[in-house]
C-alpha cells in the first residue's frame, strides 16, 4: 500500500522549519503561551461564575490548588480571621503560594518548558480571577443558580476545569496546582491523569467539608430555609464529587 506523500505546501513548510530552527521554537512557544492563557481564562471563568461566585450564593470547593486555597481560607476563618470583602484577593494569594512548591516539582521532575508555561497559566488565573468582577459575571452566576442550582453549577464548573486542564495537557503543560502532580504520576506510570487528580481532589474536598461541619454555622438559603453545617457539608461533598467526575471525564475524553 503506497503512503500518501505530503502536499507541496506542507513540504515547503517543513523545509522552512528545518532550515530556521528558531522559527520552530517561536511557533512552539508562541502557541503554548496563547493556549496557557486560554486555559487560565476558562478555569478562572469556572471558578468565578460557578465555584465561588460570592455574594448571597454559597461556594463549593473545587479540589486542586484552588480547593486547597479555599480550605486554607476556611481554616483562617475558624481562627477568627475575617476574609469578607477580600474573597478574590485572599484566594489569589493562597493560590499562588500553594503553586510555588508544585512548580518547583515541575522544573525538577518534568521539564523547564512544562514549568515555564505552568507559571504563565497560574499567574494568568490570578489576574483573570481578579478582573472578572463585573455585573456580567454576577448575572451569569445568578442565572445558572436560579435555573439549575448546585447541580448545574457543578456540571458547568467541571466542564470549565476539565477543558482548562485538557487544553494545557494537549500542549504539554498544565493548569498548575495538583495537575502537575497528576501529570507527573501519569508520565511515570504511563496511565491517564484523570484518576490521580480524582484521588487528590477527593481528599481536599472531604477536608474542606469536615472543617465546614466543625465551624458549625447554620447555612441559610433564604425564605426561612436553613440547614445545619453537617447537612450542608454532606451535601456539598456529593455535589463536589459530581464536579470532579465531570472534570475527569472531560480530561480523559480530550487526552
Amino acid at each position: 500500500m503506497r503512503m500518501k506523500r505530503p502536499s507541496r505546501l506542507k513540504r515547503k513548510f517543513n523545509s522552512l522549519i528545518y532550515n530556521h530552527i528558531w522559527l520552530k521554537y517561536l511557533l512552539d512557544y508562541g502557541t503554548a503561551f496563547v493556549m496557557s492563557v486560554l486555559s487560565a481564562f476558562i478555569f478562572a471563568f469556572g471558578v468565578v461564575c460557578f465555584l465561588k461566585p460570592g455574594g448571597e450564593l454559597h461556594d463549593f470547593v473545587s479540589g486542586g490548588s484552588s480547593g486547597l486555597a479555599q480550605t486554607f481560607a476556611l481554616f483562617l476563618e475558624l481562627f477568627g480571621v475575617k476574609i469578607e470583602g477580600n474573597h478574590n484577593l485572599i484566594f489569589s494569594i493562597l493560590y499562588l503560594v500553594i503553586n510555588i512548591p508544585l512548580v518547583i516539582l515541575a522544573f525538577k521532575g518534568i521539564g523547564k518548558r512544562f514549568a515555564i508555561f505552568t507559571i504563565v497559566n497560574v499567574v494568568s488565573v490570578t489576574i483573570f480571577s481578579n478582573i472578572m468582577v463585573g455585573d456580567f459575571f454576577v448575572q451569569i452566576s445568578k442565572f445558572i443558580n436560579m435555573n439549575g442550582g448546585f447541580l448545574a453549577r457543578a456540571l458547568f464548573a467541571g466542564v470549565c476545569t476539565g477543558l482548562s486542564s485538557a487544553i494545557a495537557y494537549k500542549f504539554e503543560t498544565s493548569a498548575g496546582g495538583f495537575d502537575i502532580v497528576s501529570y507527573y504520576l501519569s508520565l511515570r506510570k504511563s496511565k491517564p491523569a484523570g484518576p490521580y487528580g480524582m484521588a487528590i481532589n477527593a481528599f481536599i474536598i472531604i477536608t474542606f467539608y469536615v472543617l465546614t461541619a466543625i465551624k458549625g454555622d447554620p447555612v441559610s438559603f433564604g425564605a426561612g430555609v436553613e440547614f445545619s453545617s453537617v447537612t450542608f457539608a454532606f451535601c456539598g461533598i456529593l455535589f463536589s464529587l459530581i464536579y470532579l467526575v465531570m472534570t475527569m471525564l472531560i480530561i480523559d475524553l480530550i487526552n
